[in-house]
């Protein structure tokens, strides 16, 4: 009897101990497939991922399909597509100190180079604090300058000039920082006091 009881107490034993070894198999491989699943990610045509391991720079992931090391890496998103930016009512004074407020609108695009997308990242974070720390201020300044080279009466005849002016001296402006390039710009509407 003290056998028998010795036996199947061996017997629940070992189907414990299958139980628990098939469970825990099924659990490792179910955690590995969902680890590599959490790896697998794709890069759009128009993006560049950058991929950071414990927050820092790591490196760029072209467009298609990319793997990071899951609960290591992250991914930050920079879509590359060109911006449509609208400013409305750049206060700017002419040659004459007549008071203007401008609306401009212009189209940049972000730079596609891997050098200048890490040091965005580095310096900025995101795309989008970097086009809030550059594009804005360098409209506003060369809008400013070019409009105090003109007279009231000068920048209305020749709008297409000033036009023309602001443009080159805001692609300028945008370029020297090498991260945009400005597309198209234009004033949409000048008002004056």
């Amino acid at each position: 009897m003290d056998t028998r009881r010795r036996q199947d107490e061996e017997d629940d034993a070992a189907a414990i101990r299958k139980t628990f070894t098939y469970g825990g198999l099924i659990f490792v491989v179910v955690l590995v497939i969902i680890t590599l699943f959490m790896g697998v990610f794709t890069v759009g045509q128009y993006e560049r991922d950058v991929i950071t391991r414990y927050g820092a720079f790591h490196r760029i992931a072209d467009p298609g399909l990319n793997f990071k090391m899951p609960w290591v890496d992250g991914a930050i998103t920079f879509d590359l597509r060109e911006r449509r930016l609208i400013m409305k009512d750049v206060e700017a004074y002419t040659y004459d100190q007549q008071l203007a407020k401008i609306d401009y609108e212009a189209v940049v695009a972000p730079t596609s180079e891997k050098i200048k997308i890490e040091e965005i990242f580095s310096k900025f974070g995101t795309l989008e604090t970097a086009i809030d720390a550059i594009i804005p201020q360098s409209i506003n300044k060369e809008i400013k300058i070019v409009l105090g080279q003109y007279t009231a009466s000068k920048a209305i005849q020749d709008r297409a000039k000033l036009n023309t002016d602001i443009m080159k001296e805001v692609e300028k402006a945008i370029s020297t920082s090498g991260y945009f390039t400005l597309k198209l710009s234009s004033i949409t509407d000048v008002e004056f006091s």
